[in-house]
């Protein structure tokens, strides 16, 4: 397609010509945006997710992790991201409806989960 939209823009002469080299332009702009912006993508939405909660930012990580699952994203990984998430918080409640949730989809992930949560309070203790 861009191979088309240049060669029609080297082949127009007269007025149209800028009017050619601006639909080129803006074809190959928006031919990159995807490359950095993609929120209809479950693992973009994933991938952003993961940044804020490895920032500390767990209200955006949150929100990413389940916004990954409604897209049809890795529902295993985000919902023991999100158990991660909860427990570092602190939030109980939610961090217990995850994990239960978590132990219905894969018991072992949910043990682990457990298992990196207590350790982290240990070390917070510490």
């Amino acid at each position: 397609m861009f191979g088309l939209l240049s060669a029609h823009w080297l082949a127009v002469k007269g007025p149209h010509r800028k009017m050619a080299l601006g639909a080129t332009g803006l074809f190959l702009v928006l031919s990159l945006v995807p490359l950095f912006w993609c929120p209809w993508s479950s693992a973009w939405v994933g991938y952003k997710a993961y940044e804020a909660h490895t920032r500390g930012d767990y209200d955006t990580a949150i929100a990413g992790y389940r916004r990954a699952i409604a897209l049809g994203g890795q529902r295993l990984w985000a919902l023991q991201n999100l158990a991660l998430v909860y427990g570092a918080m602190g939030a109980t409640n939610e961090y217990e409806t995850t994990l239960a949730e978590l132990r219905s989809v894969d018991a072992g992930a949910a043990a682990e989960v457990e298992t990196q949560v207590s350790q982290s309070k240990a070390d917070r203790e510490k």
